[in-house]
């Protein structure tokens, strides 16, 4: 098991992305989301499993989603190792505010104390940063690696984790909403990527 705010990665296929546009929250006490569904293979199951991370629409779950599963049938990954299992990535809008001197979490007389967080990075196939204002919406089947945090089990007893979202890196696009995705299959590039500095936590990329 990785150690507290190591830096993982895993290579896999980007469903319902929510990068730009968070998802929506129906509660006024739980903060919107950045997240993404990550349909996984075998060598990404591989990854999910050593890592104790929560794998959703394995064979025998009492809940599946049955439109990724016909998604992996439609798109012919099938015959690349897919099955519909997948790992979902997320990343609250808003972060405590901390207490550095007390290790402890901020409080006012309205209660904890919360501020905005950074969305998460998303890079083109180079490693390029790509500024939030001008990323393009993943639709669905684009190959993506994501650089995530494990965090605290998702479900009470069933001691697997969770990923908090880092950042994208994206490989293969398929433009979201196009009339007829063409997938960029010899690496996505962003043509007006600036040269930067990568932040702390999230690693540099190795060549795939």
């Amino acid at each position: 098991m990785s150690k507290d705010n190591d830096i993982e990665t895993i290579t896999g296929v980007s469903m319902y992305a929510k990068l730009i546009r968070p998802a929506k929250s129906n509660r006024a006490d739980i903060p919107d989301t950045w997240e993404l569904d990550l349909l996984i293979d075998q060598k990404g199951k591989a990854v999910a499993d050593k890592l104790g991370l929560r794998v959703r629409n394995k064979q025998g779950d009492e809940k599946m989603n049955q439109r990724y599963i016909d998604f992996v049938k439609e798109s012919g990954l099938d015959k690349k190792g897919y099955t519909g299992e997948y790992v979902r990535f997320s990343k609250k809008t808003t972060k405590a505010v901390w207490d550095q001197a007390r290790n402890k979490q901020k409080y006012n007389e309205d209660g904890p104390m919360f501020e905005p967080a950074q969305p998460p990075q998303i890079r083109d196939s180079a490693g390029n940063l790509i500024p939030t204002s001008d990323a393009p919406l993943l639709g669905n089947g684009s190959v993506v690696t994501v650089s995530f945090a494990l965090t605290k089990p998702a479900m009470k007893g069933h001691g697997e984790y969770g990923g908090r979202l880092i950042s994208v890196r994206i490989l293969e696009l398929v433009p979201y909403e196009a009339a007829a995705p063409t997938p960029n299959l010899g690496g996505y590039v962003h043509a007006a990527s600036p040269a930067d500095d990568m932040a702390d936590d999230v690693p540099k990329f190795a060549n795939l």
